[in-house]
């Protein structure tokens, strides 16, 4: 639905099916990693655990997450906002 959007600023928004777009274009384990780190509010070594992964590879999943959903957004025409923000309001949308 496109008539929705997420804005902070009239140049700041996204549409919800950009959103959702966005973030399936993420791997399974980015995805992971970005939910927990940003929407369970967990720190990395709590990542770590729960994901079974090194410390690294947590750090490294959230900074390659960051530079594609960075070419993403630029790419598909929209304003980049900050990656906390944009995986807080993904968070928000699929709760149940």
């Amino acid at each position: 639905m496109h008539t929705q959007r997420l804005q902070k600023d009239k140049t700041d928004c996204i549409g919800k099916d950009a959103l959702f777009a966005i973030m399936g274009r993420l791997s399974v384990r980015q995805r992971a990693v970005l939910s927990l780190r940003y929407i369970e509010d967990m720190n990395l070594k709590e990542v770590s655990y729960i994901l079974n992964m090194g410390y690294a590879q947590v750090i490294w999943h959230i900074l390659t997450a960051r530079i594609k959903l960075k070419f993403l957004m630029v790419s598909g025409g929209h304003h980049t906002i900050p990656l906390k923000r944009f995986i807080t309001v993904f968070g928000k949308l699929t709760r149940v």
